[in-house]
């Protein structure tokens, strides 16, 4: 019975893991969770173009123009040019936007994301 009493809490160890833990899974949120935030965005600017009207009656560059101008002002700066792929179909503009991001996270190891987001406008 005279145990019991020494035997109250975790020791240091154990404290030192627990903090250990809610460091390393703080720091993957941090490194994380803007970039879902960006693709969140990235959503968006597409689902918005979708629903624009007379935007289908511009040509191609001019569609990528407007598409550049939106990631600009939102400061989508993970995403370029050569990532994004504008076709063309007799009703359709199809606008794929597939992109990876590589952040660092401990020493040599990085944290990897990839992405695609679609969008169809309406020819007009």
């Amino acid at each position: 019975m005279n145990n019991m009493q020494y035997q109250k809490g975790m020791t240091g160890l154990g404290w030192i893991l627990v903090l250990a833990l809610i460091a390393f899974f703080t720091l993957i949120g941090l490194k994380v969770i803007p970039v879902y935030m960006n693709s969140m965005t990235v959503g968006s600017i597409l689902s918005d173009m979708e629903d624009e009207p007379g935007l289908g009656s511009k040509s191609p560059a001019e569609i990528m123009e407007t598409l550049g101008k939106r990631l600009s002002i939102n400061m989508i700066k993970d995403i370029s040019r050569d990532e994004i792929y504008l076709e063309s179909d007799k009703d359709l503009y199809y606008i794929d936007i597939e992109y990876e991001v590589r952040r660092d996270f401990i020493g040599n190891i990085d944290l990897v994301l990839s992405f695609s987001k679609t969008a169809e406008i309406p020819k007009q």
